[in-house]
């Protein structure tokens, strides 16, 4: 492009129009001339380069992308039981190995690749899951449950200098789908730099921009339709599993925002949802394996014991589909998916702080 020299005569006026993309830049005579008119870039031609600073950010460990979609992680460990000459019964707890399965399983996925395989929770997953912010008695408290809140944004959980250095800083989740982490102060979990819960604990302080892994609490399925005070029951125990999320995720779902805890009871009149408790049972249906079911009946002073058809839970003939139901009589009905209490040494979540990353252990 040729080069012309122009003279410019006091009082003159400078147009210079700077095509969007170019790279002209303003010089000294231009800057200095208060009459030099500059087309400059229009304003959303900045905004890309803008950067909005993110705060701490949650990803759900439970929740892993496949073929395009988030599903439930796929973890199954098989439940047994012993029935009890008083009419209870006992269910295995999960082992340090089986939780070290678990483990395996998510990490499965590399490090570095977390973020684009897990399940990052916005603001309105994480109204459901129920996140609060919290440090010791006196401190701060800020909550997902609180659509006031504005430190809880779909660009993470904002919080100020001030907050982030209190003693005590600690995560409390709601609805059994993760673990509590204390992560500073009196009763604060490990911390490791490396995957081993043997390895030396480190100093670790919060970050405005943390990316924190959440690792899934583990559930077990159990149904149960009782005759109140008759001594007769019918029980339905099933898998360790990671808790449904895209039922309780999915705000077309019948079961959005409930907490996967369902209980009916007819004494003194209906308490509860029977049809919620119906519901809750056929999705502990559709993601059980392993299904157990038993019945026990008191008679003559004693407990018998008899297995029974898994599927047929609960009998129809006596807690038919709604919106049917028993008409008279003591009798209830429950639906929980029970989250456990990690053995010692059990992984609680993956903390990427800038370069470091950092491993929280029960």
């Amino acid at each position: 492009m040729p080069v012309k020299d122009f003279k410019l005569q006091k009082g003159d006026e400078l147009i210079v129009s700077i095509r969007k993309n170019s790279r002209t830049g303003v010089n000294r005579s231009q800057t200095g001339n208060p009459k030099a008119v500059l087309n400059a870039r229009r304003e959303d031609d900045y905004l890309a380069r803008r950067r909005v600073r993110s705060g701490i950010q949650f990803y759900d460990l439970g929740y892993l992308l496949t073929d395009g979609a988030y599903q439930e992680l796929v973890y199954n460990l098989a439940v047994t039981y012993t029935t009890l000459s008083g009419g209870g019964y006992t269910i295995n707890e999960p082992a340090l190995a089986d939780w070290q399965a678990l483990e395996a399983a998510i990490l499965a996925v590399a490090i570095g690749e977390l973020e684009q395989n897990y399940f990052r929770v916005n603001l309105d997953a994480g109204r459901y899951y129920t996140f609060i912010t919290r440090t010791e008695a006196g401190g701060f408290i800020h909550s997902t449950g609180d659509e006031e809140d504005a430190s809880w944004t779909d660009k993470g959980l904002k919080l100020t200098a001030d907050e982030l250095a209190a003693d005590g800083f600690r995560f409390l989740m709601g609805n059994g789908h993760f673990y509590d982490l204390n992560l500073t102060g009196s009763g604060k979990h490990k911390i490791t730099s490396v995957y081993d819960y043997d390895g030396d604990e480190v100093d670790f302080a919060p970050g405005k921009s943390d990316k924190i892994f959440l690792f899934p609490a583990l559930a077990r399925i159990l149904g149960e339709a009782n005759y109140n005070s008759s001594g007769k029951a019918h029980y339905l125990v099933a898998n360790w599993r990671v808790k449904p999320r895209a039922a309780v995720l999915d705000a077309e779902s019948d079961l959005y925002h409930d907490p996967l805890l369902a209980t009916w009871d007819a004494v003194g009149g209906d308490a509860g949802d029977y049809a919620l408790a119906h519901r809750v049972i056929d999705l502990m249906q559709q993601f059980s394996v392993n299904q157990q079911s038993f019945s026990r009946i008191l008679s003559g002073g004693s407990y018998t014991w008899t297995a029974e058809t898994a599927a047929a839970f609960p009998p129809v003939d006596e807690f038919p589909a709604p919106p049917s139901s028993p008409g008279s009589g003591a009798f209830s009905l429950v639906a929980q998916f029970n989250a456990q209490t990690p053995a010692s040494g059990v992984l609680r979540a993956i903390i990427k702080q800038g370069g470091n990353v950092f491993y929280v252990w029960t």
